[in-house]
């Protein structure tokens, strides 16, 4: 785990918007997302990660003098996101199985109609 993540749970932390959300906030997934990023996506979600950690951890006995510093870290999370979302799903058997027969299931023409 990072020294960020560990940090934004630190309770001492001096800025609030950083709060790990509770898990009643978080949406509830069947299983973890995994995705297989190519060598240029693992090396920008590389970067953007030590660059969050490093401002985080600039400021971890500071305050946070402006709006700015916050932005600039959730500005990096977006991109991270961002980057990560673009990388390949990767689904086990089952998965590609159960979307597989969801996708025939909505194109099969009703004969009824």
């Amino acid at each position: 785990m990072s020294s960020a993540a560990n940090i934004l749970a630190a309770p001492m932390l001096p800025c609030p918007q950083f709060a790990p959300k509770l898990p009643s906030q978080q949406p509830q997934r069947s299983s973890p997302e995994r995705r297989r990023p190519s060598p240029s996506q693992g090396r920008a979600l590389e970067i953007l990660s030590h660059a969050i950690e490093y401002l985080v951890d600039s400021r971890l006995y500071e305050t946070w003098d402006s709006p700015a510093d916050a932005n600039a870290v959730h500005m990096l999370m977006a991109c991270s996101r961002a980057v990560f979302s673009d990388c390949e799903e990767v689904m086990n058997w089952q998965q590609r199985l159960q979307r597989t027969l969801i996708r025939r299931l909505h194109s099969v023409p009703n004969p009824t109609r």
